[in-house]
């Protein structure tokens, strides 16, 4: 996925997934989780295909699973990290998400 730039600085925008901001790290392990699908992904594969431990890649799965919490997601672990529907979505979060979230 290109890296989107702010048209007046350059500067690299962060990720957004599901209208959530990641770092481009999250992004990259988000990506991975998601184009898995519901096979998933073993941790040490997640590891070489985003680089880093596979204890590294939990503590980024950690922090993703915290900025999923509200938008009605969730990355499980066992036998295979895959993104789960987890719930329902905080209603005021999704709306503010749709409004905010680039076309």
């Amino acid at each position: 996925m290109a890296t989107k730039c702010c048209r007046y600085c350059r500067q690299p925008l962060p990720p957004h997934r599901l209208g959530i901001e990641f770092t481009p790290r999250q992004g990259r392990i988000f990506d991975i989780i998601a184009c898995a699908g519901e096979i998933g992904v073993a941790g040490h594969d997640l590891a070489q295909l985003a680089g880093g431990s596979p204890a590294n890649i939990a503590v980024h799965i950690a922090n993703i699973n915290e900025k999923l919490r509200d938008h009605g997601y969730h990355i499980r672990g066992y036998g295979g990290y895959r993104l789960i529907k987890w719930g329902r979505a905080n209603p005021r979060i999704a709306e503010s998400a749709a409004a905010t979230s680039p076309a």
